[in-house]
């Protein structure tokens, strides 16, 4: 249920952790070591907001087969996605890697955005700190220090491993496989890792263009070939970064691993194994080598409920879509048209506009947000078209818009300056004359909702459309109240409470609520009404919980 979710998402402690994983030998895979990391691992997924990295490792030193290394990879990953996906927060990037066996890109003294460092209950945070003692290293690199968090683990189901007397390692140089990849789930990233281990030199990647994906389902949220090609090489680098990923534009069904002299295995699934028969047949007729068939028999995710959405047997690059589409829950078509044409207003390459467009797209419908969502953004969009006549400047406060909530995690402080880095890395993407220091100030203003610039109406009128929502009609009001109630789930209903009434105070307290006369004479009296009466009703809670 809905309510099950919000207070499953309390848990949150980070937005990026990396937690060690340790098996006692690659064959011992049902003692209660295993159950342990398991347990560890769903915890760790439940905590964790953004990315997490597992690295597993095998405490008696032991190297594995493949029959044993992709049951781990399988299992980790999919008990990471699951409970992730029972959490309510299906998008967590789960990233496995196996640091004694193959280097990877990840280190927690270098990953800048690393926050966290998990640990079992049967440590103590500060010998885990001793155990793991990164700090300095990062310090020394200019980066900031992790915390170490103790996990109390959450005991689940994992599949039984029954052994296999298959001792034998695919070993090849060049490797091919092919998709869309749109979205990474586990059945990806277990494929993933199979493609990357069988190789020692090139792994080959046929990566589906946008012209072929045109009739998949949900079309409107899937990601650019751009943003598929980024995240497929941070995943890959992670599980291992000694070979080369060539990802090519895949056109075709054969794609790249028809003519590719080279190659000598193609890596499939078990629903996609037929594909084989058809890349050799096209292979034997320009003359080349035929290619083994490595299958992968991916563990499919057992059945679950997220939302209304239904997840049957594996959580599918589909779902992921039918999700985000869910969360609209309306046609985000013509929200994309707003940013298409703000984008063509200033002569941004359309290969930019689409990659971000689906950025943003994807980060206002994370699954913690309910009134900062892309409902929001189109409440704003909708006021510029009425007082566009009346800037100077509407394209600035559209950007403003667009990013002045893109970076949203309610326990966080630093929002609006998130946000407006995430904005100037776009600038950076776009050769324009966009005069981005205004649109940054603009962003930023948004934390005290006090104008950093002077004498600017566009700023001005930018941040009442922001606070309009406060002189919304009585019942809209209220849902908004509510929405940002469960947004600020993380705390406690007496602690939400206290900071509610302050904020609530503070803005009553300052006499007028908006800078212009218009958004004073429209919502003014409507605002006042409604945050006493949200005042009124929080304080007799807080006195009645009191007695």
């Amino acid at each position: 249920t809905q309510f099950r979710r919000q207070k499953n998402m309390s848990s949150f402690v980070c937005h990026c952790a990396w937690l060690p994983v340790q098996f006692s030998s690659p064959s011992s895979l049902n003692d209660v070591m295993a159950a342990d990391q398991f347990a560890l691992i769903a915890a760790a997924s439940r905590a964790t907001r953004y990315v997490l990295f597992l690295s597993v490792e095998y405490v008696d030193g032991q190297s594995p087969t493949w029959h044993e290394l992709m049951f781990v990879t399988s299992s980790v990953l999919n008990v990471a996605a699951k409970e992730a996906l029972v959490h309510g927060n299906p998008l967590l990037d789960v990233r496995i890697l196996f640091p004694k066996l193959y280097p990877s890109s990840f280190s927690p003294t270098t990953y800048s955005d690393l926050q966290m460092v998990f640990g079992p209950s049967s440590l103590a945070a500060e010998r885990l700190q001793i155990q793991f003692d990164i700090n300095p290293k990062r310090q020394h690199a200019n980066l900031s220090s992790v915390k170490f968090h103790i996990l109390a683990p959450i005991p689940v189901h994992f599949p039984p491993y029954k052994g296999s007397s298959d001792r034998s390692f695919p070993r090849y140089l060049h490797a091919v496989a092919g998709g869309t990849f749109d979205h990474l789930h586990a059945g990806h990233k277990v494929m993933l890792v199979a493609c990357a281990l069988c190789c020692s030199r090139r792994l080959l990647i046929g990566l589906t263009s946008e012209a072929l994906l045109a009739k998949k389902q949900f079309a409107e949220y899937l990601q650019t070939f751009e943003q598929r090609e980024k995240i497929l090489r941070e995943f890959l680098n992670t599980v291992r970064s000694d070979i080369e990923y060539d990802i090519q534009l895949l056109t075709d069904p054969v794609g790249p691993a028809g003519p590719d002299p080279l190659l000598e295995v193609i890596v499939l699934t078990v629903e996609t194994a037929s594909g084989g028969e058809m890349v050799n047949k096209s292979r034997a007729e320009r003359g080349l080598n035929q290619l083994d068939v490595l299958v992968i028999d991916l563990v499919a995710l057992e059945g679950d409920h997220f939302e209304s959405v239904a997840v049957a047997q594996k959580f599918s690059s589909t779902d992921v879509r039918k999700y985000l589409a869910a969360r609209t829950g309306h046609d985000i078509k013509p929200l994309h048209a707003k940013w298409d044409r703000l984008c063509q207003s200033l002569v941004i390459p359309a290969h930019v506009a689409a990659n971000w467009w689906s950025t943003l797209r994807d980060l206002y419908l994370e699954s913690w947000r309910y009134y900062h969502t892309v409902h929001h953004i189109e409440s704003l969009l909708n006021l510029v078209d009425e007082f566009r006549p009346v800037m100077q400047r509407p394209e600035l406060v559209e950007l403003a818009i667009w990013f002045h909530d893109s970076i949203y995690i309610p326990e966080s402080k630093t929002n609006e300056a998130d946000s407006a880095k995430l904005f100037e890395e776009f600038l950076k993407q776009v050769d324009s004359t966009i005069d981005g220091s205004a649109v940054t100030q603009f962003i930023l203003s948004t934390e005290t909702h006090k104008p950093l610039m002077d004498g600017n109406n566009d700023l001005l009128l930018f941040l009442d459309m922001d606070l309009s929502v406060l002189g919304w009609p009585s019942d809209q009001y209220q849902l908004y109240a509510e929405q940002i109630r469960k947004e600020y789930v993380c705390y406690s209903d007496s602690v939400f409470k206290e900071g509610r009434i302050k904020v609530l105070s503070r803005l009553l307290n300052k006499g007028d609520l908006f800078y212009t006369d218009v958004f004073k004479q429209r919502y003014q009296n409507q605002a006042v009404g409604n945050m006493n009466q949200e005042l009124q009703m929080l304080t007799e809670i807080k006195s009645t919980s009191n007695l």
